[in-house]
């Protein structure tokens, strides 16, 4: 459980994956995007120019998520290592990033779960540990690759609570909470198909053929609009946050 302050220093940060995307189209010629995918032992990182540019993604290597034990007069813990932060802050300064996509790991059936509380708590430290790394001027989205429709209606009622299941026991940790092994580099070429949907398939030609496969089937494009625009406005990414 993150602490109140600790929240709200998070949640300030935070913001919507068009303003990352504003950021980077402001410093199209100079700047990159981070993207980050948060494991359970490591952090999967790659860099990305603006898909108007020559540049494609490069995959960095990895971050192991080093810790350290915290010893207090009530009991110890175990915190991020500061060497995490370095070396984010090294990545962020060479290659002049503008702003970070970070996965946000939704459960299959539209809830947030453990891999999202991994995803905070690291954010959270890292906030905390530097002052420089994640900040306003540097746009930080949470970005949900799979694209979980909302289950809820807005009175908070979903069809999924009047299943019954003939289950004697349910193991949440094996049945539920599953982190998926998410690629960073995975992570924004699906933010790039949805915020420069030409510049992306001019650059992918495969993938644009089968777009217009399913265009001309009448079936859904990659990225649905509609889930992004309440992705956006209803800021479905920093609920988990408040």
């Amino acid at each position: 459980m993150i602490p109140s302050a600790s929240k709200r220093t998070l949640s300030s940060i935070l913001t919507s994956p068009s303003r990352v995307a504003q950021a980077l189209d402001w410093k199209k010629s100079s700047g990159t995007v981070l993207s980050v995918a948060v494991q359970s032992d490591r952090l999967s990182l790659a860099v990305a120019s603006h898909p108007g540019t020559d540049d494609n993604v490069t995959t960095l290597a990895s971050v192991p998520l080093h810790t350290t034990n915290l010893e207090s007069s009530h009991a110890s813990r175990r915190s991020l290592s500061p060497k995490v932060a370095t070396e984010l802050i090294k990545i962020v300064q060479d290659f002049n990033v503008c702003g970070l996509i970070v996965s946000w790991p939704v459960q299959k059936e539209g809830w947030v779960g453990a891999p999202c509380g991994k995803v905070l708590n690291t954010l959270d430290q890292l906030v905390t540990q530097s002052k420089t790394l994640l900040t306003k001027s540097r746009p930080l989205c949470l970005w949900d690759e799979a694209h979980h429709q909302p289950l809820e209606d807005e009175w908070g009622r979903a069809s999924i609570y009047a299943h019954t299941s003939h289950k004697t026991e349910h193991v949440a940790s094996t049945e539920q909470y599953q982190a998926p092994l998410t690629l960073a580099a995975n992570v924004w070429n699906d933010f790039c198909r949805a915020h420069w949907p030409e510049l992306y398939y001019q650059s992918h030609s495969d993938e644009a053929a089968v777009l217009s496969s399913l265009q001309r089937s009448s079936t859904s494009t990659v990225v649905d609009p509609s889930w992004l625009d309440h992705y956006e406005e209803t800021a479905a990414y920093t609920h988990a946050t408040l």
